[in-house]
Formats: C-alpha cells, structure tokens, sequence
C-alpha cells in the first residue's frame, strides 16, 4: 500500500498536482488521515471511536482515499519522536524530568503549530500540555521536559499484578503516552 501511495505521490508531483513527491514521513500521515476506524462493537477486540485505538491503530488503510488526498494536495505535516526511546524505564524518586525530543516538518506549509503533550496509560482520552510552539522550518531537538512530579505516586508505586481481564489492563499500567 505504501509502495502504491509513494508512486502515486512520484505521478502526482509529474502532473504538477503537488509542489513536490511525497516523502516517506508524508506517505505515513497520510495514511494514517486517511484510515478507516475500526469500531464494530460486535467484534471480538471491539475498537474505539478516535484517532488511534490500542486493538487496531489507526484503522484499515484506505488507499484510494489516501491518493485523492494527495491529489488535491492534502498532505499533512509530519512529527516523530527522537526521544526517549519507546518503552524507556524511569525511576521518579531519581529522575525529575525526561527531555522529550521530536523532529517537525511541514514543507507544504509556510508555517506550522505544535503542541506536546502527556496522559497516563496507552490510549487517552483527555490530554495535559507540556508545551508548544511554532515554526517555519525543519526542526528537530527537544521540545520539552515531562515532570515525573507530575505523575500520581499511586500509578508508579502500584505492585505488579497479573491481568484478570481480556483487555491486559496491567500489561500498559505504568504507561505515559506522549
């Protein structure tokens, strides 16, 4: 599908319909923008209404509606995480703050918006800022510092215990999603 969608970014840019082919950061946003969710609530692991749900991800590709976005040059701007590395451990009684870092691109923009942010466990509902900015270009580096003050002692001082449930609800207990 992304083979697919990358050469249809090369067509698009050919026929002058984009500025430019997609990156792969791009083909990944786009995708993504364009996911059907999956929120059958007859199936086994039902999903969730949203963005993004821990059964599914972002749903299932929808390619023709990824190639229309990039025709009319609907291409979101791109952000990954360069740090900490997934699934990092940090002790809160020794570390105060865990630099966060990210790199930002928007080529298809003049400008662009960015905010951090943090909740506990692996698929929130509600988000609390860390900081935000703006910019023109690239940028890669830190964004900001999560607090570890800021995250409930009950939540990292909670005993390991096993799951009782279909959902694993103790496999992401002591999670913090950025």
């Amino acid at each position: 599908a992304f083979g697919l969608l990358l050469s249809w970014g090369r067509q698009a840019a050919d026929r002058h319909l984009i500025a430019a082919p997609l990156t792969n950061d791009e083909a990944i946003q786009v995708m993504r923008a364009t996911a059907d969710p999956i929120t059958d609530p007859d199936l086994p692991w039902p999903g969730s209404p949203g963005d993004w749900n821990l059964q599914y991800g972002y749903g299932r590709p929808d390619l023709y509606r990824a190639m229309q976005a990039v025709a009319s040059g609907d291409i979101p701007p791109s952000a990954s995480f360069s740090g900490p590395d997934w699934y990092s451990l940090y002790d809160p009684t020794t570390t105060s703050a865990v630099p966060i870092g990210a790199d930002i691109a928007a080529p298809r923009a003049s400008s662009y918006h960015w905010t951090l942010e943090y909740e506990l466990g692996p698929q929130p509902t509600t988000w609390t800022t860390i900081s935000h900015g703006s910019g023109r270009g690239p940028r890669s580096g830190e964004l900001g510092n999560l607090k570890l003050s800021q995250i409930p002692q009950s939540m990292w001082d909670a005993a390991f215990k096993l799951s009782a449930t279909k959902a694993d609800e103790t496999n992401d207990e002591y999670t913090v999603t950025l």
